[in-house]
């Protein structure tokens, strides 16, 4: 079900498995019921009241439907410039007191908002079902929150925020004791909590984890990582928008390309630059990450200047950028799809992989130009 790792798609298909009561792991209704639990206590952590919205015991549990990609109908206008339509990643639909509750889970890996995606959703569902309930759940890595845009008009008490790395790990880590007979189903579980802490940057052994802490605890360390860990945040944006491009960008030489800085928007948001590689002033090779937390790092041609180009060029960058967007065409810089933490620390190790890899993403782009 999962075969990419950052697939929000993948994620969807295996956490929806879960969660159907009928579904192939054989244990019924028990994850979906911890499931229910564990959006109750976000709800009543999230209340000004430490009310909880519902209770997870008022759902008829055996009336439960859980569907990907359900189809809310065409995006289109619905007037005063409102959007309704477009497909929910999850959707689980309950009876309370014999009325149709929907829990619309919209799960992003590293994919930023639609426009105005969950209100979308919320006007959708009011379309098809009239005045039911509706709770949003918005699932990411960290557990941040969507977009203004993305989230407009919805009560903020019917949108939650849970992440990969503290509320689908705990929920996972709770209920495998449930299939310890079901050994096919168990291990794959364990194969993907060891994948959200890839994932979410949480890979150390205990030994270390437990040395560390000790180091922590000495002196006045603690004190100082404290310090250092509110600066860890600017540190990070700073390596993206100064330390790579002084040390990286500008020390590669390709001939016929003139680096130029064209770096903007904070790096953790969607579509970061950090420049582009200028041929004759009207040719742009940009370097850039297309999702959101530092992911999919790409070389990016405009589809102005692809458009610029004779019908044989075109043809060999397509053999070269085999993926578009309506603005540009793209393609990943091997080895270095993905910024965790782990790779930002290598690098300024050692910048040469890195260099040579886009050095050799440039050079065939040129070479498709001649």
């Amino acid at each position: 079900m999962l075969g990419a790792e950052t697939k929000e798609i993948r994620h969807s298909a295996f956490i929806a498995a879960l969660l159907n009561p009928d579904g192939s792991h054989g244990v019924g209704d028990v994850f979906l019921k911890s499931f229910l639990d564990l959006l109750e206590q976000t709800s009543k952590a999230n209340s000004d009241e430490n009310k909880a919205l519902f209770s997870a015991k008022e759902f008829d549990i055996h009336s439960a439907r859980v569907q990907t990609e359900e189809y809310f109908g065409c995006i289109c206008d619905i007037g005063r410039g409102k959007q309704a339509g477009g497909s929910a990643d999850i959707t689980i639909e309950l009876k309370k007191n014999e009325k149709p509750f929907y829990i619309v889970i919209e799960n992003k890996i590293n994919a930023g908002d639609q426009y105005s995606q969950l209100s979308r959703y919320n006007e959708s569902l009011k379309q098809l079902h009239g005045n039911c309930e509706c709770l949003f759940v918005y699932l990411t890595l960290d557990g941040h929150e969507p977009s203004e845009d993305s989230a407009k008009g919805i009560d903020k008490t019917r949108l939650l925020l849970i992440s990969y790395r503290d509320d689908i790990k705990r929920w996972l880590t709770k209920n495998i004791q449930h299939t310890v007979s079901l050994p096919s189903v168990r291990e794959s579980i364990v194969q993907y909590l060891h994948l959200i802490n890839k994932l979410t940057n949480q890979e150390m052994d205990k030994t270390m984890s437990d040395e560390i802490t000790n180091m922590l605890l000495e002196g006045n360390n603690y004190e100082l990582a404290y310090k250092l860990s509110g600066e860890l945040a600017n540190a990070k944006k700073a390596f993206f928008k100064d330390w790579m491009i002084k040390n990286v960008f500008e020390k590669i030489k390709i001939d016929g390309f003139k680096f130029a800085v064209d770096a903007w928007d904070d790096p953790a948001s969607d579509e970061f630059n950090f420049g582009e590689f200028v041929k004759d002033e009207n040719f742009k090779i940009g370097f850039g990450f297309f999702y959101r937390n530092y992911q999919n790092f790409c070389a990016i041609i405009g589809k102005e200047d692809f458009d610029k180009l004779s019908a044989g060029q075109k043809e060999n960058l397509k053999k070269i950028l085999n993926t578009s967007q309506s603005w540009a065409w793209f393609v990943p810089v091997e080895g270095f799809r993905n910024f965790t933490d782990d790779t930002i620390i290598s690098i300024l190790k050692d910048s040469s992989a890195i260099k040579k890899a886009i050095e050799e993403r440039v050079n065939k782009i040129a070479a498709a130009l001649k």
